[in-house]
């Protein structure tokens, strides 16, 4: 199921101002604020889960720039509540286990990510288009669980 394991960045970037706003309920219930609390004011009292009390907000998580960056542990009950049900993105099983051998970025703008899976090296390469977008090469054969082989453009829906 989707989550996030930073600060959701971009959707901080478009809501703007600092104001404290929800981005999210962890799944125990409780609400998951962006990095400062109402008035632009950083929160100081934190516990390990990363959360505090705060007048009629009562409890609440943030997120922050030092691990845990999210939710560092649980507050409340875990219940299926709030847990929806999804299909799969890929199928269930481990990482993928590649090895990134090499990372570059040519004169050109060219990005190419080199790496090993199941003794086969392959690269990817990207460069941005000037619009918003990004053409990508992806390796042929296709590894396992990409999103496919050939070129394609990926492109910002939000810009």
């Amino acid at each position: 199921d989707y989550h996030y394991h930073a600060g959701p960045l971009c959707l901080l970037d478009k809501l703007g101002e600092k104001t404290g706003g929800v981005v999210a309920y962890a799944l125990d219930g409780y609400p998951v604020m962006e990095f400062h609390d109402v008035g632009e004011q950083l929160p100081t009292d934190l516990d390990a889960c990363n959360g505090h009390m705060l007048g009629t907000l009562g409890y609440h998580y943030h997120l922050t720039e030092q691990a845990p960056y999210v939710v560092g542990c649980f507050h409340g009950v875990v219940t299926g509540a709030f847990q929806p049900e999804t299909l799969h993105v890929r199928p269930a099983g481990g990482p993928i286990r590649a090895t990134i051998t090499d990372f570059t970025t040519d004169a050109a703008g060219w990005t190419r990510l080199n790496f090993t899976f199941n003794n086969v090296t392959q690269t990817l390469e990207y460069h941005p288009d000037g619009q918003n977008c990004f053409l990508f090469q992806y390796p042929q054969p296709a590894p396992p669980r990409s999103p496919g082989s050939g070129t394609q453009t990926h492109c910002d829906r939000n810009k």
